[in-house]
């Protein structure tokens, strides 16, 4: 299997690519997720993503005419907590992601803000927070898991904004902003589809006569990697426009990088498969019961988190299900884990890896991305993924699952404003 290597110009611009001539996926990241924005000013690093996408009426066609508009599948411009990223994902043609990358270079190697651009990035940023921040449930809940694990710690920031900081934020703050964190030795390519050395001399072209900055940035956690409640703690929202209640367990973990990382992967797994089994496939009450439970574990740099979320249209049903999930982490702590759920949910891990290694460029892509922004910048961690992977044994999961699943945890609730009505 074919690592992915990783190369660094004098200026300190990094670079990756696991050489594959059909991966036709490259792009542009950055170290300048949420988890940088200032304080009070939220939603500044989403508003920088949207402000340096500014493209001429002639590159816009190019990006529709490859499958990489605005809201298609090959477009892959987004910020998250801990990075920003500029590129595509799989496209049809060599030429097509060369062209493409060499546009998006075209202007993160010299990043402008202007005032207009500014007024019209706030207004589609407020609007992306209301589309996606405020009306789908799902990032509701993550959202929330997040302002409620964390008091002090940056990763309780929205990815979005906050609409009264976002309207504040000046084109003085922005350039600001840019000219610390869209420096060249906190830049970083992927080009998945050239050998290594034709990475480096694009990537020279293009970013090596830049200077490096004298301020990198800088994040902390705030005293606060991993909090730790004495009880549970307990948060209830009513939210007119849902007609679900959905509900979220999770517990803070250590952050992105940590020897626990992969036995806490195969116990998610392990965690959704038992639940599934018994809140959607164990009911057969009409009106309760969900269609999925998924698990989740969001890690950055300085925070990390593992909960379980499902929705159900039964207030009774949504609190049964919270004590069958606690239930199940006390079982993970007591019990040994089967043979066959330790190797089914070990080797869905390592399918999943080998998979977008091989064959799935896009994820691949993510894979180093979040490698690259949460100081793996070398990508040891990520190459030996496996290795680590293959010590989870029962003990350990035991362990982990003693460490982690404390009494103290956040349990969530958002509730529709008004009682389900069901045929």
């Amino acid at each position: 299997m074919k690592r992915v290597s990783a190369g660094v110009l004098k200026n300190g611009f990094r670079f990756y690519t696991q050489y594959n001539s059909e991966s036709h996926v490259s792009g542009i990241g950055v170290r300048a997720g949420s988890i940088y924005d200032p304080a009070g000013k939220n939603g500044l690093s989403h508003l920088a993503e949207h402000m340096l996408t500014g493209y001429s009426r002639e590159e816009e066609l190019k990006f529709e005419e490859y499958g990489c508009g605005p809201e298609e599948s090959g477009i892959n411009v987004r910020v998250d907590r801990a990075s920003a990223f500029f590129g595509h994902n799989l496209l049809l043609r060599r030429e097509y992601a060369s062209e493409l990358w060499k546009i998006i270079a075209g202007y993160l190697n010299k990043p402008r803000v202007t005032r207009g651009m500014l007024e019209m990035e706030q207004a589609a940023v407020l609007n992306e927070y209301f589309l996606r921040g405020e009306d789908k449930a799902e990032d509701v809940v993550e959202t929330l898991m997040h302002g409620n694990m964390y008091e002090r710690n940056p990763a309780r920031n929205k990815v979005d904004c906050e609409p009264a900081d976002l309207k504040n934020i000046t084109c003085a703050d922005m350039r600001q902003f840019v000219r610390t964190h869209y420096a060249p030795n906190n830049l970083f390519a992927i080009i998945l589809n050239l050998p290594f050395q034709k990475v480096k001399r694009l990537c020279e072209e293009y970013f090596g006569d830049l200077k490096t900055s004298s301020d990198p940035p800088t994040i902390s956690s705030r005293g606060e990697t991993r909090p730790t409640f004495p009880a549970p703690r307990y948060v209830e929202i009513e939210r007119p426009g849902i007609h679900q209640y959905h509900v979220a367990i999770g517990f803070p973990t250590n952050p992105y990088g940590d020897k626990d990382d992969e036995a806490l992967d195969v116990i998610a797994k392990i965690w959704t498969f038992r639940l599934r089994l018994a809140l959607r496939d164990g009911n057969r009450k009409w009106g309760e019961g969900t269609y999925r439970v998924l698990s989740f574990t969001p890690r950055t740099r300085v925070h990390g988190m593992i909960y379980i979320w499902f929705a159900t249209p039964s207030e009774a049903f949504a609190r049964e299900g919270a004590e069958r999930v606690v239930k199940e982490c006390e079982v993970l702590k007591r019990d040994p884990v089967p043979d066959d759920e330790l190797a089914a949910m070990s080797n869905k891990l390592w399918n999943a890896y080998v998979d977008d290694f091989g064959n799935t460029p896009d994820q691949l892509c993510e894979r180093i991305i979040a490698a690259a922004t949460n100081g793996d910048e070398d990508m040891r961690r990520l190459n030996s993924y496996l290795g680590r992977l293959a010590r989870v044994g029962k003990k350990s999961l035991n362990r982990v699952a003693n460490e982690y699943f404390t009494p103290g945890y956040l349990h969530l609730l958002l509730k529709p404003a008004s009682p389900v009505s069901l045929p």
